[in-house]
């Protein structure tokens, strides 16, 4: 390295931003001594973050006679909000990194192809990135491939056809984002679709973009966790809905638009597998030991490989076997058509209430607990890793007493006699 010439400095100064509404000043990166055209220069590159609380030290003044900020011992501007000095802490360590990297520019020729791939990481579209997220995470996962993309929607629709670049990423955006996701309504196929979403519905999209942010970071389109500088949304402990034994008959009876989906649904209720596992499900993965039927299979939810006897009308509904290899539920994707086929069909078969088709797999917990099957037998069966999640189910079974005891009556009860 030669000493004698001038080295790249890197600076974070502040500009007064041309926010009329308000004061607020942006962070820049002030970097001296950088070769342009055989030249020394002095440029300046965008932090994208904006404070509007910093603290000015009175003792120092620009030729202009404005103040200069305070800054620590490290030399890290001070704010007077903690949002704010958040900002400045980022934009420090923004700095850090690219002084880093002109220090090692001089060290070897080819770092500045390494710079330009960095530089154009943060400037990715976050949205496009998101979808790219939902495409690869989990190729062979049709439903969950639908989920992530529908997270995906949900960030868009935020942004309301704005661009954002990773760079553009700050906690104040992320909380807004969380603050929309917690305020946001149902779509137009759902029967509640004037009423918000479910603090579980929430948490679930704010979960698969903190993942993001996460793969972001480790894959170097962020300098910072931000998942980890964030605060996720607490789920609330959800009643489990299941249908009663008088309208699965009724739905059984019932015609349903997707005969597929009608016996996936009727399948879910007689051996409680969730729909990834059922869409999933391979006519090799049945087998016939000693004249009963059972199926191995992964449970998708919990990766473990387990195995599930079921009974001779659940292999009937599966419908004629063919080649091993071939879907025995083919065709079921959970989209919105999906979902308006199964509404239609439980509206025919008298059933008002909200339901989903992960209630027909709460339908075969309680129906089993209705029968005497013991509490670790289902949690068995289900594939949970918690007796306590399987206990949920009993909540249903009590109410259901209950209903069945309060719906005794006397008439003309007279106990003076």
């Amino acid at each position: 390295m030669n000493y004698t010439q001038p080295q790249p400095v890197v600076t974070v100064r502040l500009r007064r931003s041309e926010n009329k509404k308000k004061e607020a000043w942006n962070l820049v990166l002030e970097i001296i001594n950088v070769v342009r055209d055989g030249k020394y220069t002095k440029i300046f590159e965008a932090v994208h973050r904006t404070i509007t609380t910093p603290i000015w030290d009175k003792r120092l003044k620009t030729t202009r006679g404005t103040y200069l900020p305070m800054r620590n011992s490290n030399g890290v501007i001070l704010c007077e909000s903690e949002i704010d000095q958040e900002a400045c802490v980022y934009a420090d360590k923004v700095r850090q990194k690219r002084q880093h990297d002109f220090d090692l520019s001089i060290l070897y020729d080819g770092y500045e192809d390494e710079l330009d791939e960095q530089e154009s990481k943060r400037r990715t579209d976050v949205v496009s990135y998101f979808y790219h997220v939902a495409e690869n995470r989990h190729p062979n996962d049709e439903g969950a491939q639908y989920n992530w993309k529908l997270s995906a929607s949900k960030l868009e629709q935020f942004l309301k056809g704005r661009r954002i670049c990773f760079d553009d990423l700050d906690i104040r955006l992320i909380n807004d984002y969380r603050s929309f996701l917690l305020n946001m309504h149902n779509g137009l196929f759902t029967q509640k679709k004037n009423e918000k979403v479910s603090s579980n519905t929430a948490a679930r999209h704010f979960m698969f973009f903190r993942a993001v942010l996460h793969q972001a970071y480790n894959e170097g389109y962020l300098d910072i966790d931000l998942s980890a500088r964030t605060t996720a949304i607490p789920k609330a402990e959800s009643m489990r809905d299941a249908f009663t034994a008088e309208e699965i008959d009724a739905l059984a009876a019932a015609p349903c638009k997707d005969p597929v989906l009608k016996r996936a649904a009727l399948f879910s209720c007689l051996t409680g597998m969730r729909l990834g596992d059922i869409r999933k499900l391979r006519w090799k993965h049945i087998v016939n030991v000693n004249g009963s039927w059972k199926i191995n299979f992964k449970q998708g939810k919990t990766s473990v490989v387990d195995y599930l006897p079921i009974s001779g009308q659940a292999f009937d509904i599966c419908g004629t076997p063919k080649d091993g290899e071939e879907h025995v539920f083919p065709g079921i994707k959970q989209t919105a058509y999906f979902k308006k086929t199964l509404n239609k069909w439980l509206a025919k078969a008298g059933v008002t209430r909200h339901m989903t088709f992960h209630c027909f797999r709460h339908t075969f917990a309680t129906l089993q607990l209705e029968h005497g099957t013991d509490i670790y037998t289902i949690k068995s069966m289900l594939g949970h890793t918690s007796v306590n999640t399987t206990m949920v189910y009993s909540h249903i079974v009590d109410d259901r007493k209950r209903k069945a005891m309060n719906g005794l009556f006397i008439e003309d009860l007279n106990i003076n006699d």
